[in-house]
């Protein structure tokens, strides 16, 4: 089974934490083996008029290029109201952090959060390996990253 989560890393203890809700039963069933969390990064479409070689053959297509990186490492729930808490606030501090007014829990009505932390529950993965990245670039020759650094074309956001 699968769920796209976003985790918060603790490198001092070497986990990753997040939450999925409480009626997501995933939590619930047994645990085979270890737990394995997909971490997505940077991706970008990566077209042909990049590449010297479509005005010296025209043989190319696009691509994308993408990095990823799997961990693997010991699953443990957590059902704990202060565990969660904590999850929940340091997952609202990274993602509000560049924001001019960053939201906070405690800007919610006293009693909101901690009722909304009773419909959650908190996961762990105590990270025992990582897999390398995935593909970084694409496998075209000549490829566009000296006209990308030299400020060539930009992709497009998504």
């Amino acid at each position: 089974m699968a769920t796209t989560l976003p985790f918060t890393y603790d490198r001092d203890r070497g986990v990753l934490t997040g939450h999925l809700a409480r009626n997501n039963d995933q939590w619930r069933r047994p645990v085979l083996g270890e737990a394995m969390v997909i971490m997505r990064g940077p991706d970008s479409y990566i077209s042909p008029s990049w590449y010297p070689s479509t005005a010296e053959h025209g043989r190319v297509v696009p691509t994308w290029n993408y990095l990823t990186a799997h961990v693997y490492g010991a699953l443990t729930v957590h059902d704990d109201l202060h565990w969660l808490e904590g999850q929940v606030r340091r997952l609202t501090e990274l993602h509000e952090a560049d924001r001019s007014a960053p939201w906070s829990p405690d800007d919610a009505p006293e009693g909101f959060i901690s009722g909304q932390l009773r419909a959650i529950v908190g996961i762990e993965v105590a990270r025992r390996s990582a897999a390398p990245p995935g593909p970084e670039v694409s496998t075209h020759s000549g490829s566009p990253q000296s006209r990308l650094v030299a400020g060539g074309p930009n992709p497009r956001p998504r």
